[in-house]
């Protein structure tokens, strides 16, 4: 096999430098953890403090129980609340697109539980 010309592999990493990197897109997760009990899990989508998708997620709700207000709590402060619906046996809630710094929760009515997650700008060192 032939070395590849000094020029190609100096146009290839010119090319990759020039592009930079690719912007980062992160999410994560939390449930509470009760083993007794609703349990409510809060996933928050998106990059740095926007928050691309915030899902509210009921995993074990009580059968009778078809579509409850979901609340979304930001730094503590109820912000924003809509019908969850049933997706199988969960029920599931969805805001977003929005800029958020702090603490994010999500819960139901019917149950005193909720879930929270820190969103913070990880641009920054």
């Amino acid at each position: 096999m032939r070395p590849l010309p000094k020029t190609v592999v100096t146009v290839a990493a010119a090319i990759s430098l020039a592009a930079g990197p690719t912007p980062a897109h992160a999410s994560s997760d939390a449930c509470t953890h009760h083993w007794a009990g609703p349990k409510i899990c809060v996933r928050v989508e998106g990059h740095s403090v926007w928050v691309k998708r915030l899902t509210a997620e009921w995993v074990n709700p009580p059968a009778d129980v078809q579509s409850p207000t979901a609340y979304a709590w930001l730094n503590g402060r109820l912000q924003m609340q809509k019908q969850g619906h049933r997706q199988g046996g969960r029920i599931v809630a969805f805001w977003g697109p929005f800029q958020h710094s702090g603490t994010v929760c999500v819960g139901f009515a019917g149950s005193k539980r909720r879930a929270c997650q820190d969103v913070y700008d990880n641009t920054r060192v």
